[in-house]
């Protein structure tokens, strides 16, 4: 639990750090990206090998593998590549690659424990059929895994179990291919997604999960708990309509020849559905007006070349008469509550998003997203920048995963991330860069991660010399021996200020330990900015910036004589205690926990004259008192140590 005062030292704190470096931030981190985007940043050449509401059905669709490429992949077993081919699996069984069931093969799973590491892919008149069975895939992060069903096929699902190692899993429908699922127990989410004629029908479901809606395709649901439909509405749409209101609905539909509905070409039919959650896209050249509703989610598409600004977007409120503010489209909510807003800049557009509460953010193809100074609590999804495009969040706050993809380019800067994994595949990149976060990011593939940041000290004196702690490190997938190349720290009084070097060139890749030394002899006390200039061995140049604030004492924290002096600076992660010698003398440094106990002695011997920064070596939060003894001096103090 944090002390109140505590909160408020550093809210100041954020505060002045974003009033400080915001513009550096912003500038640097644009020209990153869109030097990315651009091109100038070339993607790697390494292969690839492959690939609670839970995650975005944007992401989900751009992670449908593209049949063809499947298919030159190699999968690990093939069903019609001779007449009339039929495989029979029951028992237990682990199957590890992709399954093609192509032209009239089929695949019949019956009486079976069948676990997956791979993707079911169905083409031509081809047939999956599980009956009677549990279904595992076998996933290390969501989407992981996918049923693809194109052109004629036929997949059917029924009295089995499904789940997928706790993550979503994906469903790419396409073509005239069908999708039935009868009786089925699903243990995680599903994300599907349907496009053409494409066609989904469940009954006797209880999690049925989020299907998106496109083009001429067709969705039903009978006896089902759980479902949560994303109705697209996009450039022909014209929509003035009212969902139903919260709990079960009974045959219901929304087609084309819904009153208030026109410019759509896909159908949803529901009944005895126990538990609705109503979503909706919206895109350039629709105009729409939801009415008395209470909207799940809610994904803007930013779409061409056009540049778009938008802020003040808020999750979770009730709204009488709101108008998105954007000019390529109306997007109005009368007496409805949006509970989550997430973007999706894809095609070529640039968007700058700020003061806003949103759910999801993720960039595609080659797009650009600059968002700063807002809360992503996750309601939507996660944030994740995928294809070749890039996405770039400051100054936020975070609970919810971070995620890249394809060659895609991800940055966290300055910013807190209470919850969530990340992790980067394919030949992607993610940074985070001065940012807090409970688990360091992952990289897959060829993928490349990098992390950064200062935990302090966040107040030091002048006239001394004391560490600049913290980490930075890079690291690449599997199948990409990327690393840090180095890195080089700065000082800045101000940002018209030249960046003074701290050292030299450092080699060495530091996992929460010291940076570098900062001997701030001839110093003035005031605010300087610490810019650490990371580079990896593929070419990557970070910069991540943090504040300290120099003193000529650390205030209420220090005691004097004339011989002698003792500060004690607070870190992210121990106690430094800075001793000022006039001359040389015998010098014992000895700390006490509040039972009178010596916890640690980080000094007994004699020191020459001058400045020494000691580590206390305290691993137990709680009250200390330590006692400095030199030849002629005697001073001691009581600090409190929170690791």
């Amino acid at each position: 639990m944090v002390h109140p005062k505590t909160e408020v030292l550093v809210f100041i704190f954020v505060m002045l750090l974003v009033t400080s470096l915001s513009h550096q931030i912003r500038e640097r981190v644009i020209d990153v990206g869109e030097a990315y985007i651009r091109g100038s940043r070339p993607p790697q050449s390494a292969p690839v090998t492959g690939e609670t509401f839970g995650g975005s059905p944007i992401a989900a669709l751009r992670r449908l593998p593209d049949i063809q490429a499947v298919i030159e992949n190699d999968p690990t077993l093939i069903i019609g590549d001779t007449p009339a081919e039929t495989l029979v699996i029951s028992g237990t069984e682990y199957h590890e690659g992709d399954i093609l069931i192509m032209n009239d093969g089929t695949l019949i799973i019956e009486d079976a424990e069948f676990e997956m590491a791979g993707d079911f892919l169905v083409i031509g008149q081809g047939l999956l059929h599980i009956r009677n069975s549990d279904l595992a895939f076998d996933q290390e992060y969501i989407y992981h895994r996918s049923i693809i069903a194109a052109q004629g096929s036929n997949t059917i699902i029924e009295h089995s179990t499904v789940s997928s190692d706790g993550y979503p899993y994906n469903v790419g429908v396409v073509d005239s291919a069908t999708i039935t699922v009868d009786t089925v127990e699903y243990h995680d989410f599903t994300t599907a997604s349907l496009f053409g004629n494409a066609r989904i029908h469940e009954r006797h479901v209880n999690l049925a999960g989020e299907f998106v809606m496109l083009d001429q395709s067709e969705c039903s649901f009978v006896d089902v708990d759980t479902v949560l439909i994303w109705c697209s509405m996009m450039d022909s749409s014209h929509v003035d309509f009212a969902f139903p209101e919260p709990g079960p609905v009974y045959d219901w539909s929304f087609n084309e020849s819904t009153e208030g509905v026109s410019g759509i070409e896909y159908e949803v039919y529901c009944d005895s559905v126990y538990a609705p959650w109503w979503g909706m896209f919206s895109g350039s050249g629709s105009d729409v007006t939801i009415r008395d509703s209470e909207i799940r989610t809610c994904g803007i598409f930013f779409e061409n070349t056009n540049a778009d600004t938008i802020n003040g977007l808020v999750n979770g409120m009730t709204h009488s008469d709101y108008r998105v503010p954007l000019n390529d489209r109306t997007l109005r909510f009368v007496d409805t509550r949006v509970n989550t807003f997430s973007l999706y800049p894809w095609d070529q557009s640039s968007v700058e998003c700020s003061a806003s509460i949103l759910g999801e953010v993720l960039s595609m193809e080659r797009s650009f997203i600059f968002v700063q100074n807002y809360f992503l609590d996750g309601s939507g999804g996660h944030i994740e920048a995928t294809d070749t495009s890039a996405t770039i969040s400051a100054f936020a706050m975070v609970t919810a995963d971070a995620i890249s993809r394809g060659n895609g380019f991800l940055v966290l800067v300055a910013s807190s991330q209470l919850w969530g994994q990340n992790w980067a595949t394919d030949q992607s990149r993610l940074f985070m860069v001065q940012t807090t976060t409970p688990a360091p990011p992952v990289a897959y593939d060829s993928s490349i991660v990098g992390f950064e940041i200062v935990t302090g000290p966040a107040l030091a004196p002048v006239e001394s010399v004391f560490p600049i702690e913290g980490s930075v490190w890079v690291d690449g997938g599997p199948l990409n021996d990327v690393d840090l190349a180095g890195y080089q720290v700065f000082y800045q009084k101000s940002e018209y200020d030249p960046q003074i070097p701290i050292g030299g060139e450092q080699y060495e890749e530091v996992r929460d330990g010291t940076l570098i030394e900062w001997d701030t002899t001839g110093l003035t006390p005031g605010n300087y900015s610490i810019i650490v200039r990371f580079y990896d061995t593929a070419g990557d140049t970070l910069d991540g910036f943090s504040l300290i604030r120099l003193d000529d004492i650390v205030p209420a924290e220090s005691q004097h004589t004339e011989a002698i002096s003792l500060n004690i600076l607070p870190g992210t992660h121990d106690i430094r205690l800075v001793i000022r010698l006039v001359s040389e003398s015998s010098v014992d440094l000895s700390i006490y926990n509040m039972a009178g106990r010596l916890v640690s002695r980080p000094i007994s011997g004699s020191l020459p004259a001058g400045v020494h920064n000691l580590k206390a070596d305290l691993t137990s939060s709680g009250a200390y008192i330590v006692r400095l003894k030199t030849d002629d001096e005697y001073l001691s103090k009581r600090f409190v140590f929170h690791p």
